[in-house]
């Protein structure tokens, strides 16, 4: 050691250690004020072997961050030999090995005092040690900083930063949009159709210049039960001509030179809609001639036959884009950007392992975040290490016990997720328990042959009985916990949703209710039409239920089934005012029968 050493240490490690190194180490230096330097500062230009012998030099202590990988590096043997004999020539010895990973350490460095942080427990010692050899103060743990991965809510355009993997098709909807103006996002469930949308295509088109000067008015909509009246309300116009409609919007927001379009879940049309199916369809016909309209569908791939067979499907056939899982760079994206934006460092093992969990599995994308969600509470400073997931999720023994083996590691991490979250209504009330079970319930849309999706519902759809005060809290617990989201204000119905389709496929528990309650739920939905159509036709004697349908009705509403899902009480009164009638009617015919025995009775002399 020299009065001329400019730093306390020089660190030498490989490039598959950096992210403990960065994240962790260097971490507590930085706020112990520890003086280092590492290959990351040297010169280019400069060979490597100087600047390897000038670090070593200039500095009191060369940390190596001993490894399998560091062992076998063209220059680790270097670099140890040359920290060794600058030792014995000033009779010290500098180098201090610090074992990261289970090795056997060559003699040249078994003689050598080293520190052992091979368990995670062992990291703060390590810390401690040279803070204390270096006379410094051990460094405070700091604040874990924001957690940049939404979970299982979709992404949006306030946090685009965030979304990462689809780049090349965002490019693609712009050159297309720009050139044609109409396109269909088609992909399986959970792909990513509205990430992609909103959080990737619509910021890049706020920025593009290419479509000319003034901004974009954005309206979005998904066609629910009345699309041709939930289209009027999105544009905000009664214009019967959709061209002054469009005109219209556009000058109540006076940048505006644009109008986007974008109907997502498209397939709500031929599994949701109950009326203006056809004029819908004619008035997207009639936007695509509008020269400021652009338009966007998104759809889920198994509608594809359904698809063939509507008005648009000319223009689908000439304009889509067919989005796939993310494939292996993609998912590598999507978990180290948002990291390496808060300046968070993942363990390339957890990386390989999470995208070996998830690549080719369709809609996994949510479940990543999710967990990247819950693994961030388990943050080593700057770093997140393989052991995180490994403690996180069930032993493949385990689930393989529970008879869920094909389950990856994902999504037996968001199954615990979401079982704590029920778990704790439970705890709290059991009933909110069986709130919780409605609501899910409630808010999956019946597959019948295909994949069961989500389920968009008003709040108050899904209130039953007297129980408001618990149904908030526990509506509000669930969206807490990101398993169910908010849509609409003050001036909209408040409607919620599943987080993210991932979340039916992926939780056990929900597929559980779904197999013991689909039947009862169906009949409900359908007894909930019914109450419906005689609401509409004014409670009168038009809808009212026949017998074989009062049967059905009647047994529900005494089944443990109704109490589990909840009765609407149009329910209730369509029965009721169906079984009055049933009765009054036979009352009626059986006064006629009477009266017709009475007369065969005088013409016979009785």
């Amino acid at each position: 050691m020299t009065q001329s050493a400019k730093y306390d240490l020089f660190i030498s490690y490989v490039n598959v250690d950096k992210a403990w190194v960065e994240g962790y180490l260097l971490d507590s230096f930085r706020q112990a004020d520890i003086r280092f330097y590492s290959e990351a500062a040297f010169t280019l230009g400069v060979p490597r072997l100087k600047e390897f012998e000038n670090a070593i030099q200039y500095s009191h202590r060369t940390l190596l961050i001993i490894s399998p990988a560091y062992l076998v590096d063209n220059f680790s043997e270097f670099i140890d030999l040359l920290g060794q004999s600058y030792g014995l020539e000033t009779a010290t010895w500098p180098v201090i090995p610090l074992i990261l990973h289970p090795v056997k350490l060559p003699p040249r460095l078994a003689m050598l005092t080293s520190l052992d942080a091979t368990e995670q427990t062992q990291w703060s010692k390590v810390i401690k040690h040279l803070c204390r050899e270096l006379q410094r103060p051990v460094p405070p743990v700091p604040p874990k900083p924001e957690c940049p991965y939404p979970g299982m809510i979709p992404f949006s355009e306030s946090n685009n930063d965030r979304f990462f993997g689809r780049e090349q098709e965002v490019e693609y909807l712009l050159e297309h949009l720009y050139r044609h103006r109409f396109i269909t996002v088609i992909g399986s469930s959970g792909s990513g159709k509205s990430s992609l949308i909103f959080a990737g295509l619509i910021p890049k088109l706020r920025q593009s210049r290419r479509f000319g000067s003034g901004e974009w008015l954005v309206c979005t909509m998904r066609p629910g039960e009345n699309p041709l009246s939930l289209l009027k309300t999105t544009l905000g116009s009664e214009q019967a001509d959709l061209s002054l409609a469009v005109t219209e919007v556009l000058n109540t927001h006076p940048n505006a030179q644009r109008l986007l379009l974008v109907v997502d879940q498209y397939e709500e049309l031929f599994t949701i809609a109950k009326t203006e199916k056809e004029e819908f369809q004619q008035a997207l016909l009639e936007l695509l001639q509008i020269s400021n309209c652009y338009l966007i569908l998104t759809v889920r791939a198994d509608f594809y036959a359904d698809l063939m067979q509507c008005p648009l499907w000319e223009n689908i056939q000439l304009h889509r884009l067919e989005i796939v899982s993310l494939d292996e760079i993609g998912l590598q994206k999507a978990i180290l950007k948002p990291a390496d934006n808060v300046g968070v460092f993942i363990e390339s093992a957890l990386v390989e392992r999470l995208v070996k969990d998830a690549i080719g599995e369709p809609g996994i994308l949510p479940l990543i975040q999710e967990t990247l969600v819950l693994l961030w509470e388990k943050l080593e400073r700057r770093f997140l290490p393989l052991k995180a997931y490994e403690t996180l999720v069930l032993s493949r023994k385990d689930y393989e016990t529970l008879g869920n083996n094909k389950r990856t590691g994902l999504q037996v991490a968001i199954a615990r997720r979401a079982d704590a979250a029920l778990t704790d209504l439970n705890q709290e009330n059991k009933e909110q328990g069986a709130i919780a079970r409605r609501i899910f319930l409630r808010l999956v849309q019946f597959g019948e042959g295909r994949a069961d999706t989500r389920r968009q519902q008003p709040v108050n759809a899904l209130r039953a009985g007297n129980d408001a005060h618990l149904f908030d809290k526990t509506l509000s617990h669930l969206v807490n916990c990101r398993l169910l989201t908010l849509s609409g204000g003050e001036n909209s119905i408040r409607k919620v949703d599943i987080a993210h389709e991932a979340l039916i496929i992926g939780w056990p528990t929900l597929q559980q209710w779904l197999t013991e309650r689909r039947e009862a739920e169906l009949t409900r939905r359908r007894l909930e039409a019914k109450a419906q159509e005689w609401e509409r036709l004014g409670k009168g004697s038009g809808g009212l239920l026949d017998e074989v349908q009062l049967a059905e009705a009647q047994g529900w509403l005494n089944s443990p089934d109704a109490t589990e899902l909840g009765i609407d009480p149009n329910i209730s009164a369509l029965v009721q005012a169906s079984e009055q009638v049933i009765l009054e009617t036979k009352r009626r015919e059986e006064k006629s029968r009477q009266r017709e025995l009475q007369q065969q009775k005088k013409q016979i002399g009785f």
